[in-house]
């Protein structure tokens, strides 16, 4: 893939308010472009506030809470 087209796909990704349990137990809160679902965890474009943060894995076993971007 390009850059281009990465960067596409990235913005054209559904959006979501992640609340996620870290491992060192601290709670935190993401906006997150889902790009891929596993059955074990998301993978997607993670924004924190309001600052983009690149791609990251979330495991569902420590989201807290996941809810769509209207």
């Amino acid at each position: 893939m390009t850059n281009e087209e990465i960067m596409n796909e990235i913005e054209n990704a559904p959006r979501y308010h992640v609340n996620y349990e870290r491992k060192d137990g601290k709670t935190k809160e993401y906006t997150v472009a889902v790009t891929e679902r596993h059955p074990d965890h998301i993978k997607g474009y993670k924004f924190a506030d309001g600052e983009s943060c690149g791609i990251r894995r979330f495991n569902i076993d420590q989201i807290n809470h996941l809810e769509l971007v209207s």
